[in-house]
């Protein structure tokens, strides 16, 4: 009887690993040392050997090249074109490295295919039509040519995300724990009165970016300002005073009904929060906004589930970095993934976000997240982990 040779495929299990390894990895991998230089080519091997395919997304790759540094942003580009096996987010155009809109793109097309998907179906159902497969060289194919007259761009576009993070954590006038209905059917603000007020809602956002914000940030005056001054320009702002809420609802095309008679106002800013996103993700779809809005519930999408948790549940920190934006939209590549490396701030966050959002420890129960640590003691620990 002839001998048959049993074959066993090896699934392979994806990592998402935080940009700041993956630059460490570059910088060893093109050292002038050659025990770094064999550090690193090892770490990739281990990778390999251990069926574990690095996890991209355009974010990871932004933060890589705009580095000011023209030689360390050439290694990292390089690096990224010389890994063996990778895998990333895809886009209509399956060379490009997704992002976090491609991810909310990915969720809302698998929840309007199919009726009353939970969470977790629509994370299962998405994980396949999300993720590209090929070589590095492949995923970097469309970047070869314009990667460098990317980086000036992404420098501005670091500013601006600063004063974003900012403007969003600062502790101005908060409402949110008041109920809706404190707001209904008040009167309307004269306007020299609101502009009274909101020049004493300037002043406090100055005095929190200055306190809070990152420190990076040149003149927090400015940016209060411009921020107020955008408001005002608006005309909402002459629509809320102790009423004239409806206004508002009008304005972002929301009906009470949607949040219920004991909404607090958290609630309604969660809700113009979730549709400014699904309004970016709509400009994808052939059917009309009203259609689509009222299709997809925002506790059914994955990535807004975690990024809003995290956001919700994070400690209080002294000072809130650009950075943080970004550290939440990689975290939302881990309902895709099997390990994710985080920083410790991001691993805190996550941790009591768990302990308030029970769904959120069934949507990443089979996820590992690891804090960010020296990428040679990780491959020690990706050798003994059962994946």
């Amino acid at each position: 009887m002839q001998k048959q040779n049993n074959t066993f495929i090896v699934l392979a299990k994806f990592i998402a690993l935080d940009s700041s390894i993956l630059g460490y990895l570059a910088k060893d991998y093109f050292s002038s040392d050659a025990v770094k230089r064999k550090d690193a080519a090892n770490f990739l091997k281990c990778l390999a050997d251990n069926a574990i395919i690095p996890f991209l997304c355009v974010h990871h790759f932004y933060e890589l090249i705009k580095i000011r540094d023209d030689k360390v942003a050439k290694d990292r580009f390089n690096f990224l074109r010389l890994i063996p096996q990778v895998a990333w987010v895809s886009t209509i155009n399956d060379n490009q490295l997704g992002s976090i809109v491609d991810v909310l793109v990915a969720e809302c097309r698998t929840v309007l295919q199919e009726n009353k998907l939970s969470v977790l179906e629509v994370r299962d159902k998405t994980r396949n039509s999300l993720i590209r497969f090929g070589t590095g060289t492949e995923a970097m194919s469309s970047y070869e040519e314009v990667w460098e007259n990317l980086r000036p761009y992404l420098w501005t576009q670091e500013e601006r995300t600063r004063e974003t993070v900012a403007i969003r954590r600062a502790k101005v006038n908060d409402i949110s724990e008041k109920p809706i209905s404190h707001f209904m059917n008040g009167s309307i603000r004269e306007q020299e009165e609101a502009i009274t007020f909101f020049n004493q809602l300037k002043a406090k956002m100055t005095e929190e970016i200055q306190n809070h914000g990152d420190k990076r940030i040149p003149n927090s005056n400015e940016v209060a300002s411009r921020f107020y001054d955008e408001i005002v320009d608006s005309e909402e702002v002459f629509h809320l005073k102790n009423g004239g809420l409806q206004q508002i609802l009008n304005y972002h095309e929301i009906d009470l009904e949607e949040l219920g008679e004991h909404a607090l106002m958290e609630d309604l800013l969660k809700l113009i929060d979730f549709q400014a996103k699904l309004k970016v993700a709509h400009k994808r779809f052939n059917m009309s906004w009203e259609s689509f809005k009222k299709s997809i519930q925002p506790e059914q999408i994955p990535s807004w589930l975690i990024e809003s948790s995290l956001f919700l549940h994070s400690q209080e920190q002294p000072e809130y970095k650009g950075s943080e934006l970004n550290d939440y939209w990689l975290a939302c590549l881990s309902p895709y993934v099997d390990l994710i490396y985080v920083d410790k701030r991001v691993k805190n966050d996550f941790e009591r976000a768990f302990r308030k959002t029970p769904v959120l420890c069934e949507l990443l129960n089979r996820v590992k997240i690891e804090k960010v640590r020296p990428y040679v003691s990780l491959q020690e620990q990706v050798e003994r982990m059962d994946l």
